[in-house]
């Protein structure tokens, strides 16, 4: 009796990775009726105040490159959300941001960060601005730690009151640029005490559950 020796051949199934194609395109009238879905889809209410730019008055876009900037934010060639820089009335050197992330199937992908590394340079080079600002929420540890994984530093708190909610506490969060790339305080920022925003992951993103005020 002849004894056969076979070698194991291991055949191993590769999952294939969905390459996401992330891109911004100046927000068109096209998709003004896209926001009273997105604050449906994520009940934005309870997150944040307003879903375009401070600067915008709702009548027409002849303030862009103005005052402000307000991109569509594309997935697959699909607009998912938007982001918006307002130049602030009293210092043109400060651009305001606002990020909107509007399909649940579109959060926790890291989409919002890509899009805000990729918006701050093109709303710098359009308004010219050299300061970032935001403002979000002291209840939303998520998208504080996905603020501070963009490059952005606490330097300053306070509360706003909402006829809905009462007094809602908030961080002021700014990015310094310079040449177009984040710069870090020599200060430093202020120490965070919102609990667990230390603890968040790293792929936490600005929109749904985890938005700004």
């Amino acid at each position: 009796m002849i004894t056969r020796y076979y070698p194991v051949v291991r055949v191993v199934f590769m999952e294939r990775r969905t390459v996401m194609r992330i891109s911004l395109r100046r927000f068109a009238e096209r998709d003004l009726p896209s926001l009273e879905r997105w604050r449906e889809e994520i009940d934005s209410d309870r997150y944040m105040e307003r879903l375009s730019p401070v600067n915008f008055d709702g009548s027409g876009f002849e303030g862009w490159g103005l005052d402000y900037v307000w991109y569509a934010i594309e997935v697959d060639g699909s607009a998912v959300g938007g982001i918006w820089f307002d130049l602030k009335r009293n210092d043109r050197s400060i651009g305001v941001m606002g990020i909107v992330i509007g399909r649940t199937d579109s959060l926790g992908r890291g989409i919002g960060r890509r899009a805000i590394a990729r918006a701050i340079p093109a709303a710098r080079r359009v308004l010219g601005f050299d300061t970032v600002r935001l403002h979000v929420r002291r209840t939303n540890p998520r998208a504080i730690s996905c603020y501070l994984g963009c490059g952005f530093v606490v330097t300053g708190e306070g509360s706003k009151l909402l006829e809905d909610r009462g007094k809602v506490p908030f961080y002021r969060m700014e990015m310094y640029l310079e040449s177009g790339v984040p710069v870090m305080p020599s200060t430093g920022g202020l120490a965070l005490r919102a609990s667990g925003a230390g603890q968040a992951g790293r792929r936490s993103e600005p929109g749904g559950q985890r938005r700004t005020g």
